[in-house]
């Protein structure tokens, strides 16, 4: 049983929850009890409580190696149901053709993504994008002069990209990837692994395909400072609801997140799995194309400096950049 500290839960009303109202079935399934995927631990402590599609979501952060995760969390019954627009109707919100179709903002982001992994990797090289959803940025890749697979779970999905981006696809969950060992000189997976049960195994597996010196790169988001706000800093709470006009609280997407990583946690997790020389990144400005507003976008910059700045002037050792792109070596 979890150790998790129940004082002082602040749970949203369900009544009146936006999400409850795009439900189209009372329950989209039972939630699952489950050990951290890092250290196997079971104890925890509770740092916040947050409503979501007719559940109050627990993020724990567990009290033997510090991992923070959802728990209980969405069992695979409940996310069938969640991503299926017969009981969900939150694909109808998006706004787009196709779901898995990334906003139009985002893509500048991916040209600048694509342009700093090409300064490790020379053109020409093997690489697989895993958890490709739309396929768009094997596409990229492809036009940018790398030999680029497309790798996704969704049949639907890779549909859409071989249709529109005329990239090699390769349908496989990322915890079993249907390749031999050592096809690949790099591996991608972008805000991905935040979303899966089972990050080491995914981890060895994608350390599996690697040869030998082949590059991984790793985009998530970077839930440090959520936990230092939730924890220590809730006086900037206010401040995050004026900036973003987001009432319900920090975005810890509860519902679709099962692993809240730090710097950290996932480089000891790409060491765990056999990866050598883990290292956090950064891409000045990265996603600030994708803010809401001018506001926002001011406060991201000038915040993107000072995080900046503390990781430099603690030799690393305090690393509060909203974006963590880690990279790795077999």
């Amino acid at each position: 049983m979890s150790a998790e500290i129940h004082a002082h839960e602040r749970v949203t009303d369900p009544t009146v929850h936006p999400s409850d109202a795009l439900m189209k079935v009372p329950s989209f399934g039972p939630l699952e009890d489950a050990p951290c995927g890092l250290c196997g631990g079971a104890d925890s402590r509770l740092l916040v409580v947050q409503h979501w599609f007719g559940e109050d979501f627990r993020v724990v952060q567990c009290t033997t190696c510090g991992m923070i995760r959802t728990n209980p969390r969405p069992s695979p019954e409940w996310k069938a149901s969640f991503y299926d627009p017969r009981c969900n109707g939150l694909a109808e919100t998006v706004g787009r053709d196709f779901v898995y179709a990334p906003a139009a903002d985002r893509l500048p982001s991916y040209a600048r993504l694509l342009r700093f992994i090409l300064d490790f990797v020379p053109r020409g090289k093997r690489l697989i994008d895993v958890g490709a959803a739309s396929c768009v940025f094997a596409g990229m890749a492809r036009d940018a002069g790398l030999e680029a697979v497309a790798c996704d779970y969704s049949s639907d999905a890779l549909a859409h990209g071989a249709e529109h981006y005329k990239v090699e696809t390769l349908q496989s969950p990322a915890e079993a990837i249907a390749a031999p060992d050592a096809s690949f000189d790099v591996v991608t997976i972008f805000h991905t692994i935040e979303h899966l049960p089972a990050p080491l195994e995914v981890l060895r597996e994608l350390h599996r395909i690697l040869k030998p010196g082949g590059m991984v790169f790793l985009e998530t988001p970077n839930y440090t400072l959520h936990a230092l706000i939730q924890t220590r800093l809730r006086f900037l709470m206010p401040v995050y609801r004026f900036l973003t006009k987001k009432p319900l609280g920090l975005p810890w997407v509860p519902f679709d997140h099962y692993y809240h990583w730090t710097p950290r946690h996932l480089c000891d997790a790409l060491e765990r799995a056999g990866f050598r020389q883990a290292r956090a990144r950064h891409i000045f400005g990265y996603r600030s194309n994708t803010k809401p507003n001018v506001l926002f976008w001011s406060a991201y910059m000038v915040y993107d400096v000072l995080a900046q700045l503390i990781y430099l002037a603690t030799f690393r050792r305090y690393d509060l950049r909203l974006v963590l792109l880690a990279t790795a070596v077999k």
